[in-house]
């Protein structure tokens, strides 16, 4: 038995999808928007999905919630600076391999690093 609303959606012309995902080397592409910077090296662009993936204890939490932070503010966390469109601006956090009480205790962490950044810096007394 069909769906409901089945009969009500078009065919999805596979064809058409399939000639529109096609990039070829003759083709002129442009970069799309810079959304992530280190320093001034590019890490995200607009349309990219990102994963950290690395060996245990390789500081892959403390990379991601740099960034994340960055992405919250949007603006800069330690060296990670962030430069989202108004549009752009949702965040969804998952952790594969954390627990529930982990995974808030590193999202925690990533609010306590984006409040930091937006604190204004004081400079320790010159001796």
């Amino acid at each position: 038995m069909n769906h409901p609303t089945a009969a009500m959606q078009p065919p999805l012309d596979l064809e058409a999808m399939w000639k529109n995902s096609l990039i070829r080397v003759s083709d002129q592409l442009t970069i799309p928007p810079v959304v992530l910077r280190i320093n001034e090296a590019i890490i995200g662009t607009l349309g990219n999905f990102s994963v950290s993936t690395g060996k245990a204890k390789a500081k892959k939490t403390f990379n991601v919630c740099a960034l994340v932070a960055a992405a919250l503010i949007n603006g800069q966390v330690l060296e990670y600076r962030a430069s989202f469109p108004e549009s752009k601006r949702d965040i969804l956090y998952f952790d594969t391999e954390q627990s529930p009480y982990h995974s808030q205790l590193v999202m925690q962490r990533i609010l306590s690093l984006a409040e930091a950044s937006l604190r204004p810096r004081t400079r320790a007394p010159q001796v």
